[in-house]
């Protein structure tokens, strides 16, 4: 699905940046809050364009806390912005919307067998050994709209070397988790209802990161 996305965004990039207006055609090297990327740019005259940016996040690892369990994550993330541009003012400055297409890899677990206290799960206290390894699946929504702002110091002028930045926000929506545990006690009905609860209790938090800020400068060429 994600590579048939970045086929179908790249063909209508060619379309745009071929032949008529080849000579508008830009490339541009980023780093944003997305990853570090690449860029393709294509303008049909000083005010409307459309950009494409493929972006990699480079793999994390981070701690931190949910529902006061103390877990590891691990994040790796591939993905597509896909925008149409408006200059508004036919320059730099440019209002931006399109979409993120996103394969992104979120993972989390939490390691009890150092503890030696029970273990809030769902409400019931539980042994460190008995869970084992608590480990959550976070998925994203593949598609997510996008809107910004930004500039591009090429538009309007003679420049051939631009400086690019934007400013924006993914509405990426709530992730998803999933839990499990890999210990004794994981097949156990009792368990598998408070595991459900505190698969709730994680959801809640994760609620709030429906929106996904987008901060990016790079620099850029124009043909």
């Amino acid at each position: 699905m994600f590579r048939k996305t970045v086929l179908v965004v790249a063909v209508f990039m060619m379309l745009l940046s071929s032949n008529v207006y080849a000579e508008r055609f830009a490339l541009g090297l980023k780093a944003s809050t997305l990853g570090v990327g690449v860029e393709a740019e294509g303008n049909v005259n000083d005010t409307v364009g459309g950009r494409i940016g493929f972006n990699y996040l480079t793999p994390q690892n981070y701690s931190g806390e949910l529902d006061d369990i103390e877990y590891e994550f691990d994040i790796e993330s591939k993905n597509v912005l896909a925008v149409l541009d408006w200059h508004p003012f036919s320059g730099s400055f440019r209002l931006s919307a399109g979409a993120v297409f996103n394969d992104t890899s979120f993972d989390s677990t939490a390691k009890f067998s150092d503890s030696a206290e029970p273990v809030d799960i769902g409400g019931t206290e539980y042994a460190p050994a008995d869970i084992g390894n608590l480990k959550g699946d976070i998925e994203f929504n593949k598609v997510s709209p996008y809107i910004g702002l930004g500039w591009d110091t090429s538009i309007g002028k003679s420049n051939r070397f631009a400086f690019l930045s934007d400013i924006g926000v993914v509405f990426q929506g709530s992730p998803n988790i999933e839990l499990s545990a890999d210990g004794p006690i994981s097949t156990n009905a009792t368990f598998q209802k408070d595991l459900a609860q505190e698969e709730e209790d994680y959801q809640d938090d994760l609620n709030k990161f429906k929106y996904y800020p987008v901060i990016a400068l790079g620099i850029g060429y124009r043909f």
